[in-house]
């Protein structure tokens, strides 16, 4: 469950400028077998290393330093990826190719939650708030004031 919901973070982090685009993506095409025979290690090393903040990291390949350290507890338990064949290594990639940035974050944090049970969540830093919820607190703060400004003001 965990190795799931890290892969569909790295897709969605690689197209919405959280990550260097198609990093992850090219980082599987250039560095595992075509085969997938060392991809369930590349990936179970790749999750830990976003877990290792920078300080911490000790004679990394560049190609795998140069991921960010991702706070929050999503890669802190370890992630034992499955063996992949040729034909699941390619749907990575593949999987890699869609555009992760067309799906709006609500729709991606409520997906990413739904397979977590609460008690599970705050333990990896899963605290995503809806943009409704969001606003439920901020528009009263000083958005209802903006917008009766801007009605004033409309011609």
């Amino acid at each position: 469950m965990f190795f799931f919901q890290g892969c569909c973070f790295v897709f969605f982090a690689e197209d919405t400028d959280i990550f260097k685009k198609g990093q992850f993506t090219t980082g599987i095409g250039s560095h595992t077998q075509t085969d997938g025979s060392d991809l369930h290690s590349y990936l179970d090393n790749l999750f830990e290393v976003m877990n290792t903040d920078y300080p911490k990291r000790k004679n990394l390949p560049v190609y795998l330093d140069a991921f960010p350290f991702v706070n929050g507890g999503l890669f802190k338990n370890p992630h034992h990826a499955p063996k992949f064949t040729r034909r699941s290594r390619q749907v990575v990639i593949e999987s890699g190719e869609l555009d992760w940035s067309a799906i709006n974050p609500d729709i991606f944090g409520s997906m990413i939650q739904a397979v977590i049970t609460p008690e599970h969540r705050g333990g990896l830093g899963m605290h995503y708030t809806s943009v409704p919820n969001i606003m439920k607190v901020i528009e009263p703060l000083f958005l209802t004031e903006l917008y009766e400004e801007f009605e004033a003001r409309k011609i």
